[in-house]
């Protein structure tokens, strides 16, 4: 799962306000957040401890749309 593209697409939306750009990029992904089966794997090897399953799932609500 491309994590990073979609929090980048995320920081577009949410930091710079471009939305339509953010959804864009977000629609280009070959997967998409919501492909997250909650496994935890990714959250276990953050080195920022970064809620990842829950802001996967704010990243597909936002930009799905």
């Amino acid at each position: 799962m491309p994590i990073p593209k979609i929090f980048e697409a995320m920081n577009y939306h949410r930091v710079w306000g471009m939305t339509d750009h953010a959804k864009n990029m977000y629609s280009k992904l070959d997967v998409n957040a919501e492909a997250c089966v909650e496994c935890g794997e990714c959250e276990e090897q953050c080195p920022q401890d970064i809620p990842i399953i829950e802001q996967l799932k704010e990243s597909h609500a936002a930009l799905s749309e």
